[in-house]
């Protein structure tokens, strides 16, 4: 209620927050990192990111490497 959130929505919050660390740091394939992170599958985690940040989580990574 603090954050203005229901429990699961923040908890979703920071599961997504790990998954975007990890995509950006790591080499890990999208089923690791949506598996380390608490995803039932890798297409819970891309369904997850498009809906809250209109992003696939193959394309944040993209955006995040250094060419």
């Amino acid at each position: 209620a603090c954050a203005g959130l229901s429990p699961h929505q923040f908890v979703l919050g920071l599961r997504l927050g790990r998954a975007l660390e990890l995509l950006a740091r790591t080499p890990l394939g999208l089923a690791e990192v949506a598996a380390a992170c608490g995803f039932a599958s890798q297409q819970h985690l891309t369904n997850q990111m498009r809906k809250r940040m209109g992003i696939t989580p193959g394309r944040y990574r993209q955006s995040k490497r250094v060419p």
